[in-house]
């Protein structure tokens, strides 16, 4: 019973270990910096479809990056709630963060059940929290060379059109990035794009990331311009401590494996130990 309740701990401990493991992904904070405003909702109707929509202006007024998918906004019309931004977040929305001093306009599309008539409506704001990546979460040690973005191709099994932008990066400072903002126009439009590219500390390399939209823009030839990177730092780096690097976790596992092959081996070691005194005193009585 000792035994497995010793190996039952080995088995779990570890799985547990994993999982409360710190994300490298850093979080931002909450951000005041903004204001909302031409806020507005309305019925229409398509056919025999309604569909509610809201209307509004979000402006970012402070030096942080909001970042929507950490974001949540959250309106109320006769019991249901319509969410504008929230972890669920469109990856494929072509503006996913709010540089400082830039402003983003909205008119979401919901199907609406009820029986509402057409025209302006009255709603509630349930929930608006934004936040955002400020000055110390912004690594600002790494340069890059050599910024170009590919000409579109539309990949026809998944309906969107692929941009890669390439670029050299050297980080000369002490912390790792993990994940970028992505800044640039297309035309008269500009966009922002939150991923995930990690980027050692105190090293050198070569990116590629892929940018894509929605169907076949290819016809008219968009060219991305005006790139800007804003590489934000790693989250346990931020904070001086990294678990499954450190030398605790590692003595922690050394130990864990020699106690699992003891208690593997012992019962081998027990047996073999038992058949060799067995055959020694079988050799002597025989012999006498």
């Amino acid at each position: 019973m000792k035994k497995r309740s010793v190996l039952s701990l080995f088995v779990l401990l570890v799985p547990f270990l994993m999982a409360n493991s710190p994300s490298p992904e850093r979080y931002p904070i909450n951000y005041n910096d903004y204001e909302l405003v031409n806020e507005s909702a309305s019925i229409s109707q398509e056919g025999t479809t309604k569909y509610i929509t809201f209307y509004g202006e979000l402006q970012n007024t402070g030096d942080g990056i909001i970042s929507f998918r950490h974001s949540n906004l959250t309106y109320r019309f006769e019991g249901d709630y319509y969410n504008i931004f929230d972890y669920d977040y469109s990856e494929n929305n072509p503006v996913q963060g709010l540089l400082p001093g830039k402003s983003y306009s909205f008119a979401d599309k919901f199907s609406y059940p009820g029986s509402a008539p057409v025209g302006d409506i009255t709603y509630s704001t349930t929930s608006a929290s934004f936040l955002a990546y400020v000055e110390e979460d912004i690594i600002t040690t790494i340069v890059v060379s050599n910024l170009l973005a590919s000409s579109g191709e539309y990949q026809s099994s998944y309906d969107m059109t692929i941009y890669t932008i390439s670029f050299n990066w050297e980080n000369t400072g002490e912390v790792s990035a993990e994940t970028i903002f992505i800044s640039f126009a297309m035309g008269e439009e500009e966009y922002v794009y939150y991923e995930w590219e990690n980027i050692g500390k105190e090293e050198s390399g070569h990116s590629d990331i892929n940018i894509s939209f929605d169907g076949d823009i290819t016809a008219s030839e968009p060219e991305i311009e005006n790139i800007q990177l804003f590489f934000i730092r790693r989250a346990y780096e931020s904070y001086g401590w990294n678990f499954f690097g450190s030398a605790f976790f590692q003595t922690l596992m050394i130990i864990l494996i020699v106690v699992g092959a003891l208690i593997v081996l012992a019962p081998v070691v027990a047996i073999t130990t038992i058949v060799i005194i067995s055959v020694v005193k079988n050799k002597r009585k025989n012999q006498a």
